[in-house]
């Protein structure tokens, strides 16, 4: 399920200016309208601006406001989404707003670190910031020990690209040796190319990337 009231509140186009409703938002992505740019206001309400200069408006009708502050927990519930958004926070906030609510998911935040182990809800996921952090000493002496999002911000700008192990069961490094054929394919140190190939067909193939 996804949103179907976005109205159009003001678009500039050669021929004229419109205000009304543009129909179904359904199945589309804010990549797919050509979103230039997202806020979200106090009250819930969704702006955005798009590639042919329109303004499109979302209420909130159901009262689902997700603090900016929370959509890096978001980003880390659902790695669906960290690979299409990476750190653009306004954007995670903005398809909380539009989609996750009414998808039904998870926008909770998560608990502090522990001083062990990695995070309970993150378990299954390829990347745990508690985890990633308790097991880099180098980067918890540089972020601290409870940085979820030095962490994140870090595995997403290096950590791939260096083959870090991100959570307890899930290593790039591991995944391509368990994968030679991914391997031959991308490069046998190709992290990056290896991340993008779990996500694409990897997962979904239940290929072995376990450490």
């Amino acid at each position: 399920a996804t949103r179907s009231d976005g109205e159009v509140f003001y678009v500039d186009t050669e021929t004229s200016i419109t205000k009304g409703f543009e129909g179904s938002f359904a199945d589309r992505s804010l990549g797919a309208v050509g979103a230039r740019s997202v806020d979200v206001a106090p009250d819930g309400t969704v702006w955005m601006t798009t590639d042919n200069r329109s303004i499109w408006r979302f209420p909130n009708q159901d009262a689902s406001y997700l603090p900016l502050h929370n959509a890096i927990h978001y980003l880390l519930r659902h790695p669906d989404l960290q690979n299409t958004y990476a750190k653009d926070y306004n954007a995670a906030q903005a398809h909380y707003q539009i989609y996750g609510s009414v998808e039904g998911r998870d926008a909770s935040p998560l608990s502090a670190c522990g001083d062990t182990g990695g995070h309970a809800d993150l378990a299954n996921n390829p990347f745990d910031p508690c985890w990633y952090l308790n097991h880099h000493p180098d980067l918890a002496a540089a972020f601290g020990s409870g940085n979820v999002k030095a962490a994140y911000e870090h595995w997403i700008d290096y950590g791939i690209d260096e083959g870090r192990q991100s959570n307890a069961n899930f290593s790039l490094v591991g995944y391509l040796i368990r994968n030679p054929d991914v391997a031959e394919a991308s490069g046998a140190t190709n992290y990056t190319a290896a991340y993008k190939h779990w996500f694409d067909y990897g997962e979904a193939e239940g290929r072995n990337a376990a450490p």
